[in-house]
C-alpha cells in the first residue's frame, strides 16, 4: 500500500511541478509579448511626433486653431504659458508668434 502511496506522491509533485514550469514559461512570453509592444508604441508615438512636428512647425496661431478644432473637435483648447494646450499635445510658440513644435503631454 506504501508503494501505491509513494507513486501516487511522486505523480502529484512532478505533475506540480510541470504545472509551475508551464507557468513560469507563459509569463516569460507574455512579459516579452508586453515588452515588444510598449517598444514598437513608443517608437510609433515618436515617429508620428515627428511627422507631426513637420507639419505644424511654422503655422500660426490662427492656422494651428483652426487645425486642432478638424483634428480634434471635441478637445476643449486653451492657452498657458506660451503654448495651445489640448489634452494631450502642447504646442509651444516662439517670440515671433509661430508654433515651435509639438510636445507630448504625459
Amino acid at each position: 500500500m506504501w508503494r501505491w502511496i509513494s507513486l501516487l506522491l511522486v505523480l502529484v509533485l512532478l505533475a506540480s511541478n510541470g504545472y509551475w514550469l508551464y507557468l513560469a514559461l507563459d509569463w516569460g512570453s507574455a512579459e516579452k509579448y508586453r515588452q515588444l509592444m510598449a517598444y514598437e508604441r513608443e517608437n510609433q508615438v515618436e515617429a508620428l511626433k515627428r511627422l507631426s512636428d513637420h507639419f505644424v512647425q511654422g503655422s500660426s496661431k490662427a492656422d494651428l486653431y483652426e487645425t486642432l478644432a478638424v483634428v480634434f473637435p471635441e478637445e476643449e483648447l486653451f492657452e498657458k504659458e506660451g503654448a495651445v494646450n489640448c489634452t494631450w499635445l502642447s504646442f509651444p510658440f516662439t517670440p515671433e508668434g509661430l508654433v515651435d513644435g509639438i510636445e507630448v503631454v504625459p
